[in-house]
């Protein structure tokens, strides 16, 4: 979802997580084009790798439109373009080693997950893995960023033909993995048991989200009239909210702010991602987590990175 990219997304580790990576961004609205031919290609350079990792980050997450970047047959070649410019990207993350994830973004947040994605899944990551299996392990591949308005039991047998399929290819490189619900990380437990063990799972984190997605326009109801929420809760200086709310899951909301909008919900909902990686003994990471600048308050923004960030470390 190109918007909600605008925020600036850090990844990293959990403080339970066991990854090979800890800090880094996402390279947003660069490889998220309609076709190949529109990438900006010198949006980024390999000093903006170099600078990335002077900095400390040690991934970078690379948000693909993949399935533009085919050639629409049933087969879904890719289009020898965008492996042009796609080979000099992982060359540079490979001559400055620094991780590199590349990130299935084929996704819209008004359109449902498609039951039978795997259709065009299983043909784009086939041939993902027949280019990329003799790169070096700095190099990931996630199948489709936040998977969504899909049943979790259908989502999990794609995820799964699709881990099948890219190993009959690739063995070696570390696939990553999430949960359907916008990779939400209330669904995580929902998830199977894979059995393969070169997997990261992943989520993604914006609570609260009455705070993080104010004046987000692309929400199923229309958050642009919303401003001046604080973090974390205090009575005094919440807004009124705007009567066209009244009776919509917005007014849910924002009645329970004064709840959701702590420091200790937070750790409460962390506390889930927790108890899953301990449970399953695999290696989690946030892929995503922000706060969008339209009209959160500066300090407040500080407060909430300062205190997700303690967690993440």
């Amino acid at each position: 979802m190109k918007k909600t990219l605008l925020f600036i997304i850090l990844i990293s580790n959990l403080f339970f997580a066991q990854t090979p990576f800890n800090k880094g961004v996402n390279l947003s609205n660069w490889f998220q084009s309609s076709f190949p031919e529109e990438i900006q290609f010198t949006k980024y350079t390999k000093q903006d790798f170099i600078y990335l990792k002077s900095m400390g980050c040690n991934i970078i997450r690379l948000p693909i439109n993949m399935h533009a970047m085919t050639a629409g047959t049933s087969e879904h070649n890719l289009n020898p373009f965008y492996l042009f410019l796609l080979d000099q990207v992982v060359d540079w993350a490979e001559e400055v080693k620094i991780n590199l994830i590349l990130d299935n973004h084929s996704f819209s947040s008004s359109v449902a997950t498609d039951p039978n994605i795997d259709k065009i899944l299983i043909p784009v990551w086939k041939n993902m893995a027949e280019h990329f299996k003799d790169r070096s392990n700095l190099i990931y591949y996630e199948v489709l960023n936040e998977p969504h308005g899909i049943s979790n039991f259908k989502w999990n047998k794609i995820q799964e033909l699709v881990i099948t399929e890219i190993r009959k290819i690739d063995s070696v490189h570390t696939i990553i993995v999430g949960a359907s619900g916008f990779y939400g990380y209330e669904d995580l437990d929902s998830l199977p048991n894979y059995d393969d063990k070169n997997l990261i799972y992943t989520f993604h984190f914006y609570e609260p989200f009455l705070f993080t997605h104010q004046g987000a326009e692309w929400t199923s109801i229309s958050m642009k009239n919303i401003t001046k929420i604080p973090f974390p809760f205090y009575k005094e200086k919440m807004p009124k909210l705007n009567s066209i709310y009244n009776n919509t899951w917005i007014e849910t909301i924002y009645k329970n702010y004064h709840l959701k909008g702590t420091y200790s919900y937070i750790k409460q909902q962390l506390a889930i991602v927790n108890n899953f990686k301990k449970k399953r003994n695999v290696p989690v990471f946030c892929g995503e987590f922000g706060v969008l600048t339209t009209y959160s308050n500066v300090n407040d923004r500080i407060k909430w990175y300062n205190f997700i960030t303690k967690y993440f470390n």
